[in-house]
C-alpha cells in the first residue's frame, strides 16, 4: 500500500506533513520512531491488517461529513501521543492530511485536514 504526505499542487514548499513530522522527530524521536515502524507496517502489510491487529490505533472521525480518520500512535501514552489525520484514495493508497502531538484528551484539531482533504478533491477532478 502506497503511504503518501499531503503536499500542496499550488506550493513549491515541502510538505507541511514531512514538516511537522521533523519537529516531533526532534524532540519526540521515540513517537517518531513509533510513527515510522507504524507507517512501514501499513506500506507492507496494508491499512486492514493494522485495523484487525490494532483496533484501537485507527479510528474514523464520526463528527465529521468527510472521510477522513485518526490514527492514534499510540492510541493512550503519558506525555501524549501522535495523531495523524488521513484519507484512503483507493484500496491501494492513503494520504496523511495532517499530523499532531496531542498532549491531553482535547477534542481532534481537524482544521487543517479538513481543508487539505477539499483541495485534494478538487486537484484530482
Amino acid at each position: 500500500m502506497e503511504v503518501t504526505y499531503y503536499r500542496s499542487d499550488r506550493s513549491k514548499a515541502p510538505s507541511p506533513v514531512a514538516s511537522a513530522l521533523k519537529k516531533i522527530a526532534s524532540k519526540r524521536p521515540k513517537l517518531f520512531a513509533n510513527f515510522s515502524s507504524t507507517v512501514h507496517s501499513i506500506r507492507v502489510n496494508g491499512l486492514a491488517h493494522l485495523r484487525d491487529t490494532k483496533p484501537e490505533w485507527v479510528r474514523p472521525l464520526r463528527h465529521l461529513e468527510h472521510p477522513i480518520w485518526e490514527l492514534r500512535i499510540p492510541p493512550r501514552r503519558r506525555g501524549g501521543v501522535l495523531r495523524a489525520y488521513y484519507f484512503q484514495f483507493d484500496n491501494n493508497e492513503i494520504c496523511i492530511l495532517d499530523v499532531q502531538l496531542k498532549k491531553s484528551d482535547d477534542k481532534a484539531e481537524t482544521g487543517a485536514a479538513v481543508a487539505r482533504y477539499h483541495e485534494m478533491m478538487r486537484d484530482r477532478r
